[in-house]
């Protein structure tokens, strides 16, 4: 019973050491980017308790008319690009489908500033679709996440090319363990 146990115990530490090269590329893409959204959006945040504090809360739109999903969005597709820039001439097909949607991302978003930031410039009579704005930078700043951690993953593949090799040799210890325990 104590053998089919360790042998049990084995298979599922197997199972998460091989799953670990896996996870670990992903889970610090997750984590980089839960920093980037708590910093990014930090103002937001504030701005939405201190508002809810004080009862003048009436919307999401508070924050959209204004452009602020533009200037976030701007936010996650600079560096995405700079880590475009740095995995050149490594892209395969769809990387580099993304970099010109981060590149058109960048275009639109500064745009999209722009057309908001300046609704007050232009009279209310030329028809300045403001719903149009608020809803294509919330969408550019959905895409901007996304691309932000998609990139974020194949850095870290790329930063780290011997992840494979080195878990492979901590299962080879694993088993080592695991067989000379088992002769006891």
């Amino acid at each position: 019973m104590v053998a089919q146990s360790k042998k049990l115990e084995f298979y599922f530490l197997k199972m998460r050491v091989s799953k670990e090269s896996f996870d670990l590329i992903y889970a610090e893409a997750f984590t980089r980017l839960l920093f980037a959204l708590l910093g990014n959006l930090s103002p937001l945040i504030v701005s939405w308790i201190i508002l809810k504090l004080f009862r003048k809360f009436t919307g999401i739109d508070m924050f959209v008319d204004d452009g602020e999903f533009a200037i976030y969005s701007l936010s996650f597709l600079a560096p995405t690009l700079y880590l475009f820039y740095i995995q050149k001439g490594k892209l395969d097909n769809i990387g580099k489908v993304l970099l010109v949607f981060v590149i058109a991302g960048l275009l639109v978003a500064a745009a999209l500033f722009a057309g908001v930031s300046m609704k007050g410039v232009f009279p209310v009579e030329m028809g300045f679709d403001i719903e149009f704005l608020k809803i294509w930078t919330i969408v550019l700043f959905l895409f901007s996440v996304f691309a932000s951690f998609w990139v974020q993953v194949r850095e870290n593949k790329r930063s780290n090319p011997n992840y494979k090799q080195e878990r492979q040799e901590q299962l080879n210890r694993l088993t080592k363990d695991f067989e000379r325990d088992e002769g006891k």
